[in-house]
């Protein structure tokens, strides 16, 4: 017996529209100027009242602290959905936000173990103060978890019956999915 599948995409903007301390180093960098949008992508799939949620975000990582944010969002924005079937990843990417919501803990356990191995009598100082041209990591973490909460609802609320087949080819990886996630989109219009 066949199964039935209901598939739901969203994708939102992530870009910022002003200057961002950037993730990813052991120094404090702040973007110049946008090179790529920055996005994120969510996709819900579901068969029978079972589902899962996967939003994929141009991010360094995610954190513990943001997960929960966005989970918490999506709770009073659309109750009908189990936050515990979000699963959100990142792409990894070092040219993307630095954030951190407020109150939380700053350095990371990579920074703790670098100043064990720091000259005596030299200091690492995480961070420095941002320009007022610059977001501040707090306020990007309002804005990423807003968007991946919008970006994972609405992949909800835009499922359909859908199918897929396996499909082989030797075509650059990124290129393959990019085309694929559009033609996906095409049909559902």
């Amino acid at each position: 017996m066949a199964e039935n599948y209901i598939i739901g995409w969203s994708e939102k903007d992530i870009t910022p529209d002003k200057k961002i301390s950037l993730a990813g180093q052991f120094y404090e960098r702040v973007s110049e100027y946008v090179e790529t949008p920055l996005t994120v992508t969510a996709m819900a799939i579901g068969s029978g009242k079972e589902y899962v949620i996967f939003c994929s975000c141009d991010l360094v990582a995610v954190s513990t602290v943001l997960m929960s944010d966005v989970r918490a969002r999506i709770a009073s924005e659309c109750s009908e959905i189990n936050t515990d079937a979000v699963i959100i990843s990142a792409t990894h990417t070092h040219t993307s936000y630095e954030y951190r919501k407020r109150g939380s803990e700053a350095v990371t356990d990579s920074l703790k173990k670098l100043r064990e191995y720091m000259p005596d009598g030299v200091e690492y100082i995480d961070r420095v103060p941002l320009p007022e041209d610059v977001m501040s990591p707090e306020d990007a973490a309002d804005v990423i978890a807003e968007k991946i909460s919008e970006a994972c609802i609405e992949a909800y609320k835009n499922m359909k019956p859908a199918s897929f087949a396996n499909q082989f080819g030797r075509v650059g990886g990124e290129m393959l999915v990019r085309n694929t996630v559009d033609e996906i989109n095409k049909m559902f219009k």
